[in-house]
């Protein structure tokens, strides 16, 4: 959330031509950062497991020591969504790969009351 903040705060203030003077290196490891963040986030809705802890590196622990405590409706929604994305890549509608795969997966996680 705070990533987004800064991020149109800098599109508002023109502040795109200082991202030049930052380090390839320090950008990149930025938005891995975020990625990975966002991935570790969405551990819990994929698996349809509630992980506890006090931040996500705990909250991805504990998920993966309770495996045979996931959903496996959710895990399979989750992974046809993935591939729906991954096999449209190659394709001419690419660009809509992700408006399908979530319109597919919401589709399916409504019809398995997820």
């Amino acid at each position: 959330m705070m990533t987004g903040v800064i991020m149109v705060l800098a599109g508002i203030l023109r502040a795109g031509r200082l991202v030049s003077f930052v380090p390839t290196a320090v950008t990149t490891g930025f938005v891995t950062a975020v990625g990975v963040n966002i991935v570790l986030g969405q551990l819990s809705n994929f698996t349809g497991f509630d992980a506890q802890g006090p931040n996500r590196i705990v909250k991805t622990v504990d998920l993966l020591l309770h495996v045979p405590q996931w959903n496996l409706a959710a895990v399979i929604v989750g992974a046809i969504t993935v591939l729906v994305i991954l096999l449209l890549q190659p394709t001419p509608i690419a660009s809509l790969g992700l408006v399908v795969a979530v319109v597919v997966g919401s589709g399916a996680a409504a019809l398995l009351d997820l």
